[in-house]
């Protein structure tokens, strides 16, 4: 299942279990400082609330999408080897200091980077199942139900 932790506005006294199975929704928080994943994520992982790296340590591993479309540069931020899913990176601005996964299992997300801005880049994923988007495929709405019918079908765990 998945650990619904959305209305969390602080990491303060936060401290995730060791290994998370399903997906982590943690879109409340606007700052990650201080706060410690486990290494291996088997699903997703909700960070849309995010609008800076500064102090953001992500796991090595995301078995499923990662989201992070608060952010509008990547800068000092490490992505973990590993995202099984989507990245969706749709506030990046810059591609300053941009180091991509080095696998990407779904699409990766740049709907406010030009494709000039990602082509200077100095290498993208090294494996990637999806492609570079640089404009909405669905509305959000749709995207959102097609993520929460995709969560509730392995069940959730609501703190």
């Amino acid at each position: 299942g998945w650990l619904d932790l959305s209305g969390l506005t602080t990491v303060e006294g936060l401290k995730l279990p060791k290994h998370v199975g399903g997906g982590l929704d943690l879109r409340g928080l606007t700052t990650a400082e201080g706060l410690e994943f486990p290494e291996h994520m088997g699903g997703w992982l909700d960070l849309e609330g995010l609008t800076t790296p500064e102090g953001l340590k992500l796991p090595e591993r995301v078995g499923g999408d990662l989201d992070l479309k608060g952010l509008t540069t990547a800068e000092g931020l490490e992505f973990p080897e590993y995202v099984g899913g989507w990245l969706d990176l749709r506030g990046l601005t810059t591609s300053r200091g941009l180091k991509l996964p080095e696998r990407v299992g779904g699409d990766i997300y740049f709907w406010s980077l030009s494709k000039s801005e990602y082509d200077r880049l100095s290498h993208g994923p090294v494996r990637m199942d999806g492609k570079v988007r640089f404009e909405p495929l669905v509305d959000e709405d749709e995207m959102t139900r097609i993520r929460l019918s995709s969560a509730t079908a392995g069940g959730r765990f609501r703190l």
